[in-house]
């Protein structure tokens, strides 16, 4: 169920903001890469009118919002369908998943606005700042601290330290802001246009633990997309088009490592373990691209199920032609690699001595003799080549 959101409250507040700041993102990304440092010279009707909506949506009362925003959106996207000689600077459909507002050097600091997306773009003349997730050091002020926390970051080679006053998560999909998630309340668009406070079934999971981590839902006749909110009794956390706006502070750690060897994450079904593998991935990928190129990595997985889930979600987080498996494939291929005269099918019913025999406690040992014995080898056979070179 849903609440409407009562006029003149901090929630419509917080609605008016959100739009009004989204509209004004949508004109600045629609005008493609070109720096808005003063008047666009000979520029097109599309982008005349998108500068004057952008200057209403920026002076709008609040009922006025919404179908300015509505006009911006088509628009926008009416822009980037003809393109011409202009490229993108972010994706317009989805431009970014989070927003802070922060106030650097104390009460008489000034506020600023931040957006937390996949692709960063800043254009101060037009006071748009999209940072990049994996990269912006002032991301980890987003995964780091809660709305009302005083923060303390280096960055850039010094130390910050102000106020956030503001943090929401955010849903845009298919160039339109859907959901708003706040300290405040969750806030959706029903299929009316008209937005709604969440509440029962409704209303955010967004904590960690057993059975909380979001997956993608099926609807009928169309397949589950991360993040994708397809109706109006969809669970709030199922509207997100990232799950990286949902990452804590530890999962932000483990992610962001720069080098750390074995990683074991321990956790119950659905506490977010693939979701934190999955950004690690992308992390990666995206800080050392050379050494973590995808065809260098592989995902291992327990079913084929959870493989189609990740072969979909990492291309969606930027990482594409990761080689993911499961596990029995993968042991099976190694083994058929390794040792090509052992039996290509399995035995569903081996016998009983030899089930005993492969689960006793001595094996462990046996293992570990039989690889200290081969490293010995490799040791001495590495000497006698070096010592005769």
């Amino acid at each position: 169920m849903g609440n409407d959101v009562p006029k003149n409250s901090a929630a419509e507040a917080i609605i008016t903001e959100e739009e009004r700041l989204f509209g004004q993102v949508q004109a600045r990304i629609a005008l493609g890469d070109e720096p808005n440092d003063g008047p666009m010279v000979a520029a097109s009707d599309i982008d005349k009118d998108l500068l004057s909506l952008r200057d209403q949506i920026s002076e709008a009362r609040a009922e006025d919002l919404a179908p300015l925003v509505e006009q911006m959106t088509r628009l926008a996207a009416l822009r980037g369908r003809l393109g011409g000689s202009r490229t993108l600077p972010a994706d317009i459909n989805s431009p970014y998943f989070a927003h802070m507002r922060l106030r650097e050097g104390g009460a008489r600091g000034k506020s600023r606005d931040v957006l937390v997306g996949k692709r960063g773009f800043i254009d101060r003349a037009s006071n748009v700042q999209i940072v990049d997730w994996r990269n912006a050091p002032v991301s980890r002020i987003y995964y780091r601290y809660e709305e009302g926390d005083d923060y303390e970051e280096e960055i850039a080679g010094r130390r910050v330290e102000g106020v956030v006053e503001a943090r929401r998560n955010l849903s845009i999909a298919v160039g339109k802001l859907r959901r708003i998630g706040a300290p405040q309340g969750t806030f959706i668009k029903d299929a009316r246009g008209n937005w709604v406070q969440a509440v029962g079934q409704l209303a955010p999971v967004l904590h960690g633990g057993q059975g909380k981590a979001a997956r993608p839902v099926a609807v009928a006749g169309r397949g589950g997309k991360l993040g994708v909110h397809h109706g109006p009794n969809v669970r709030a956390d199922k509207a997100l088009p990232e799950i990286a706006a949902l990452i804590d502070r530890e999962q932000f750690d483990l992610i962001s490592q720069p080098e750390s060897g074995v990683v074991v994450i321990q956790g119950g079904a659905g506490s977010g373990k693939t979701t934190v593998a999955l950004h690690r991935v992308a992390y990666l990928n995206f800080a050392d691209g050379r050494r973590f190129k995808a065809q260098n990595m592989l995902f291992v997985v327990p079913s084929a199920a959870l493989s189609r889930y990740v072969a979909g979600v990492l291309p969606a987080l930027g990482v594409h032609g990761v080689p993911v498996v499961t596990y029995a494939s993968w042991a099976r291929s190694t083994r058929l690699r390794l040792l090509p005269d052992s039996p290509s099918r399995y035995n569903d019913d081996p016998p009983e001595v030899v089930s005993r025999i492969k689960k006793h406690p001595a094996m462990l040992r046996v293992l570990a003799a039989l690889a200290a014995r081969q490293a010995r080898e490799v040791e001495a056979d590495l000497r006698a080549v070096a010592g005769g070179a």
